[in-house]
């Protein structure tokens, strides 16, 4: 790699990690204040990021990420005479693919996909006076690892404050809301997760996962949806999206009802085997 290209992505990272750090002592101040108060054990934190990690850097990185979505491709040695530009008032960088690709192992793809780089972060939920945090006796508290989406965090501040959510507000009809509560997990973190269905869509990617299986698909800007490769995981085996399945075993996940991608049963279990059968033979990278 280039001298100029090496400093460039150093930098980029330099900043996303100081921002990061930066972060991390608001939230501490957030806390500290919280116990001064004699509140924290009595206060339901939640923390979670809202994707993977960036693909709008490009290859290189870039001073101002707008450069990306209008297709101005910034060279490092054009960048690299504002580098100090880079974490102050007069830029709006993001780094190139190669720190996204560190940042979402092991998964694939970046934000705006809906593999597993694009969709899944880390949730941490910190109540002591109502989560079990230390069922281990190690006192470092512990994990969950039931599949659960952003969209079930409010179900489950619902359920644990004991509130019904109004189907009526100020005369204006409510949509219903379409998560999971995950209050069975706190003090149970072996319990099965309740969430069977999750639909994912984002710039023409799509996923679905249904009962510990995931098809996902990555859409090219401007073909035919119909053309494009589907993709079969045995979610709860393989998060990393790493392996596919064989037709006999996607066959069987059809059998019990957890074939992916809509309409009825049968439909489910056809259009599943015919993703297979494409994946199969047009593997995605």
């Amino acid at each position: 790699m280039p001298e100029n290209h090496q400093k460039l992505a150093a930098r980029l990272q330099e900043a996303f990690a100081g921002f990061l750090d930066h972060t991390d002592a608001q939230i501490g101040r957030l806390v500290d204040a919280l116990t001064k108060l004699g509140e924290l054990d009595n206060t339901m934190i939640v923390l979670l990021s809202d994707n993977g990690a960036s693909q709008e850097g490009g290859p290189f990185g870039v001073l101002h990420e707008w450069k990306f979505f209008n297709f101005i491709l910034e060279t490092p040695d054009e960048a690299i005479v504002r580098i100090d530009d880079i974490g102050g008032p007069n830029s709006h960088t993001n780094y190139p693919w190669g720190w996204s690709q560190a940042g979402n192992t092991p998964f694939k793809w970046y934000k705006q996909n809906t593999h597993e780089g694009g969709v899944h972060v880390p949730l941490i939920m910190h109540w002591p006076a109502r989560i079990s945090s230390d069922t281990s006796g190690t006192g470092t508290g512990n994990l969950r690892d039931q599949f659960h989406h952003v969209n079930d965090i409010v179900p489950t501040i619902y359920e644990a404050l004991g509130v019904t959510a109004p189907t009526t507000y100020r005369g204006y009809e409510q949509m219903p809301i379409t998560g999971t509560s995950m209050l069975s997990t706190w003090n149970e973190p072996d319990a099965p997760t309740k969430k069977g269905v999750q639909y994912f869509e984002m710039m023409g990617h799509r996923a679905v996962y249904i009962d510990g299986w995931k098809a996902v698909t990555r859409h090219q800007a401007g073909t035919p949806f119909d053309d494009d490769q589907w993709e079969l995981y045995h979610y709860e085996q393989d998060r990393s999206e790493w392996q596919r399945p064989r037709r006999d075993d996607a066959r069987e996940a059809c059998r019990d009802g957890r074939a992916l991608v809509g309409g009825g049963r049968g439909a489910r279990c056809a259009a599943a085997r015919r993703s297979h059968d494409r994946a199969v033979r047009r593997p995605v990278p």
